[in-house]
């Protein structure tokens, strides 16, 4: 399991800033996301690039989270969080 940080302050208050049904929605997606964050969105048949370790996916229904994955430090940075909600 990794556990997850922001990459600065500023990234933190974008979370912070959503609605509360988007700060839901992007815990939710967090918690879920810690357990493999390579295999997390694939599709079947999807081969894992673990040179490509900064992901962009989306989380409830309208928003996109940007996140690094650092495997040696089993850690999760998250870079930028979006809402178009």
């Amino acid at each position: 399991m990794f556990v997850w940080d922001y990459i600065t302050p500023q990234v933190a208050e974008q979370a912070v800033s959503t609605p509360a049904d988007a700060a839901v929605a992007f815990m939710a997606f967090m918690d879920a996301v810690i357990f493999d964050p390579w295999e997390f969105g694939r599709t079947a048949g999807q081969a894992v690039d673990r040179a490509k370790n900064l992901r962009t996916t989306g989380f409830g229904p309208a928003g996109l989270v940007t996140f690094l994955i650092l495997e040696e430090e089993r850690l999760l940075l998250v870079v930028q969080v979006q809402w178009a909600g």
